[in-house]
């Protein structure tokens, strides 16, 4: 039996404090919109937690298409990993582990990179 996307199961790691606060270093990554509301959201979550797929694009109100979109931005940023594997219980039948990934330290490294953007964009201004 196919699962549907929407049942897809997430596993987040993160190095967050026990409380919500998002780190403000995301809402200035260089990610489309849908991409730093989704790691706002998943930040917030305890290390470890499971979640549907479903469930954060009901949360976060993004369509799957919207998901999509912002999946492929976070993959090639570092956020986000999927890797295949087959499943314990059965033969060739393969599962995809789906990680989201967001550590001070990948956090100060896109931060840096946009610091060092902005600099160069800056400096070439002149009045």
């Amino acid at each position: 039996m196919k699962k549907e996307m929407g049942d897809i199961s997430v596993r987040v790691v993160t190095d967050r404090q026990p409380y919500a606060i998002v780190d403000e270093r995301i809402f200035r990554l260089t990610l489309c919109a849908t991409a730093r509301l989704i790691l706002a959201w998943v930040s917030a979550r305890p290390a470890g937690w499971t979640f549907r797929l479903g469930h954060m694009w009901n949360r976060v109100n993004i369509t799957r298409a919207q998901w999509l979109s912002a999946k492929r931005e976070l993959k090639s940023a570092g956020f986000f990993c999927q890797t295949r594997r087959q499943r314990v219980t059965g033969k060739g039948v393969l599962e995809w582990d789906n990680i989201f990934i967001v550590t001070a330290d990948l956090l100060e490294k896109w931060d840096s990179r946009n610091r060092q953007t902005v600099e160069k964009k800056s400096g070439d201004l002149e009045f």
